[in-house]
């Protein structure tokens, strides 16, 4: 087993994207087009943020409170979802809201 996961959350699509990109997800593989990609767990874009801490978030915090190092890495494009994973919504729009007043 080891020590590194690679996930992946998909975001929803929006309405021109969903004309121009389809993905079939088969338990770990996404696969566009021809290219099939492995992961260790794929989040599709019904997962809600409770879900997605529950699957990552929460393992990674047992781990450090038991006295383990632990990183998480966002990687992606621009608009991809990564704040949102991380922050939530809500979350972002006050932090949004306090910094500008």
């Amino acid at each position: 087993m080891s020590n590194i996961k690679v996930f992946c959350r998909i975001r929803p699509l929006n309405q021109k994207e969903t004309s121009l990109i389809s993905y079939i997800i088969r338990e770990q593989t996404l696969q566009i087009g021809e290219q099939k990609f492995t992961f260790d767990k794929i989040l599709d874009s019904n997962t809600t943020q409770q879900e997605v801490y529950d699957e990552i978030g929460k393992p990674i915090i047992d781990q450090v409170l038991q006295g383990f190092n632990a990183t998480l890495l966002m990687y992606g494009q621009t608009s991809s979802g990564k704040t949102y994973t991380m922050i939530g919504g809500s979350t972002l729009t006050r932090n949004h809201q306090k910094n500008h007043q």
